[in-house]
């Protein structure tokens, strides 16, 4: 025992033992109580369906609000990480482990997951769609996620459904509207504003202006994430000098997922057009491109980030046009 522990251990023994802590002399210690040992990542994994166990009930709930960003759980050595939407209410819960049972564990108390299918991306996820809770595995431990399915997000009649507050379309409100039904947009953050003047400035190209003016200068507002994100889905609003939105665009990221690019499209395609594609699990693959209406203009395309991105969008010229019901495909880039 080094100089430094048995002072420790002497400001916390009775003053009739110190002479136990006399450096000449070394009595024989006590066994410390034995304490339980961790329960291991696979005590996460509980019940019939998928979601948050009994050992986190009391301590955290998605979609409820949470003090602090990390949370500790009695017998368990890594503190709990929590991931809070805007309004400070609990997205996601994540426990750090590289237990390899995991994946077994999960499979035989809620049946096969759905694997991932690339292995830079390694992954599998659990769904209960009747709680709308989802729990993924992948290398750096165990996720806990609310979720909102893209077919519910999106809904089956013209709009979105999830804008069902403002006509199923945010265009056309005011910054003040929408935040009375939706809560505060963030954004653009003064980091933003001061980087588009920058590059304002500097005369960058127009089109490359456009591009970071639509990524950096637009208001926010966070909707759970789908069945196939990894984080909530981030709803982008710009407004126009009248200060009345005309233009919407959001991210629907399908990922390593072997179906959803497909899913994703098929939903996209069928509230809009007649024409709607019947499954394809090679969409995703390549760049690809759709224009869905005109009035308002819907465009839905592929990224490099693996996602669908959808924009709505005021139509700027005088002639409406009804909307096309056919698909549209841009070539191959």
């Amino acid at each position: 025992m080094n100089r430094a522990n048995r002072l420790a251990r002497c400001l916390l023994t009775p003053m009739f033992a110190l002479a136990a802590c006399s450096s000449e002399t070394t009595q024989p210690s006590q066994p410390a109580a034995q304490q339980a040992p961790p329960l291991p990542a696979r005590g996460l994994i509980e019940g019939a369906a998928p979601g948050l166990p009994e050992v986190l009930r009391g301590h955290v709930t998605l979609g409820e609000a949470a003090p602090k960003a990390s949370i500790r759980v009695p017998r368990y050595e890594e503190p709990f990480s929590l991931g809070l939407d805007a309004d400070g209410s609990v997205a996601s819960v994540s426990y750090p482990t590289h237990d390899s049972s995991l994946v077994a564990v999960a499979t035989a108390a809620w049946g096969p997951g759905t694997r991932s299918e690339d292995p830079e991306n390694e992954y599998t996820v659990w769904v209960d769609p009747v709680k709308r809770e989802r729990v993924l595995v992948d290398p750096e431990g165990i996720h806990w996620t609310r979720y909102q399915p893209v077919a519910e997000f999106l809904g089956s009649e013209p709009g979105i459904a999830a804008f069902a507050a403002t006509d199923a379309t945010l265009l056309g409100h005011t910054r003040e509207e929408l935040e009375r039904h939706y809560g505060p947009l963030t954004g653009p953050s003064a980091e933003d504003t001061e980087l588009l003047d920058a590059i304002e400035d500097r005369g960058v190209d127009p089109q490359f202006q456009g591009i970071m003016f639509g990524r950096l200068g637009m208001s926010t507002l966070d909707f759970p994430a789908t069945e196939y994100a990894d984080v909530t889905t981030t709803v982008r609003v710009g407004f126009d000098q009248q200060g009345r939105a005309d233009h919407v665009w959001f991210d629907l990221p399908y990922g390593s997922h072997p179906t959803a690019a497909a899913e994703i499209l098929d939903a996209a395609t069928a509230k809009w057009l007649d024409d709607a594609p019947a499954s394809d699990p090679s969409v995703g693959d390549g760049p690809a491109e759709y224009t869905l209406s005109d009035d308002p203009a819907i465009l839905i395309h592929t990224t490099m980030e693996r996602t669908w991105q959808l924009h709505i969008q005021v139509r700027e010229d005088a002639d409406r046009k009804s909307p096309k019901k056919e698909r549209k495909r841009s070539p191959t880039r």
